[in-house]
C-alpha cells in the first residue's frame, strides 16, 4: 500500500521528558525513488544583488545563508530551527485570479532554515515572503520550532494573484501539536500577538467574509 499522507507532531519543552523540544516528520511519498534521502546544506556567502531559485522563478538572495539539513523539505538548520510539514485542504476562493506565486512549500521550509535563528522568525519570514512573492501550492502545515518554542504555521493561496493567507499559533509549553493533513488552527486572537501571527497585506477576516465563508459575531 502506498502511504501519502504525512503527518507531524512536535513536543514543547515542558511536555518533554528532558526539557528538550523536537518535532518529527514522516514524509510520505507515492512515487520511486523517495526524495526522502538526507542532504547537509553548507552555509554559503553571496555578493548582492543576486537571486534565490525557487519552484516558480526566483526571489531576491540574501548575503548569508545557514547551514541546514534536508531529507526533500527542510529538516533543520545549524540554529537548531527545525521544520515538520504536512500537506492540508482549504477551500478555493471564487473568482480568483490566476496564481501568479513563485514559492511552494518546499521553498518555504528550505527558506526559513537558510535564513532564520528562530522558530518565531522563521514564521514571520515565511509568512512575509508568501505574502510579498506569492504562494502558489496546496494548502500546508508546517510545524516551526527551535530550542525553546514550537510554532504551527498554516498557509494556503489567496484570493489575489500574487499572495498568500496564513496564520501562525505558539504551542503553550508542557503541550504537544499534531498536525494530520488538516488545519489544526480554529480560533485566532488577532490581538494577542505573542502566541498568534497572521496575514498582514490581507486580513483574514475580510477574505474570510468577502468569500461569504465567515460573519462577525455569528
Amino acid at each position: 500500500t502506498v502511504v501519502q499522507a504525512c503527518t507531524t507532531f512536535a513536543v514543547t519543552s515542558g511536555a518533554s521528558s528532558d526539557g528538550s523540544v523536537f518535532a518529527a516528520h514522516t514524509n510520505d511519498w507515492g512515487s520511486d525513488p523517495s526524495p526522502g534521502k538526507l542532504q547537509l546544506i553548507q552555509a554559503a556567502d553571496y555578493e548582492l544583488p543576486a537571486n534565490r531559485s525557487t519552484s516558480g522563478g526566483s526571489i531576491p538572495q540574501v548575503s548569508h545563508t545557514f547551514k541546514y539539513f534536508t531529507e526533500g523539505y527542510g529538516a533543520v538548520n545549524e540554529h537548531q530551527v527545525g521544520v515538520a510539514e504536512s500537506t492540508c485542504a482549504s477551500k478555493a476562493f471564487p473568482d480568483a485570479p490566476a496564481n501568479q506565486g513563485v514559492l511552494n512549500i518546499v521553498d518555504l521550509s528550505k527558506i526559513v532554515l537558510e535564513r532564520t535563528s528562530s522558530a518565531r522568525e522563521g514564521v514571520e519570514t515565511m509568512g512575509a515572503l508568501a505574502e510579498q512573492y506569492g504562494y502558489k501550492d496546496a494548502a500546508e502545515s508546517l510545524l516551526v520550532v527551535d530550542s525553546t518554542e514550537v510554532w504551527v504555521f498554516q498557509i494556503f493561496e489567496g484570493p489575489t494573484a500574487v499572495g498568500a493567507l496564513w496564520a501562525a499559533q505558539r504551542v503553550p509549553d508542557g503541550s504537544i501539536a499534531a498536525v494530520t493533513n488538516a488545519f489544526t488552527i480554529r480560533d485566532v486572537d488577532f490581538d494577542d500577538t505573542e502566541n498568534f501571527l497572521v496575514s498582514q497585506t490581507i486580513d483574514l477576516r475580510d477574505a474570510a467574509a468577502d468569500a461569504g465563508w465567515w460573519t462577525e459575531g455569528a
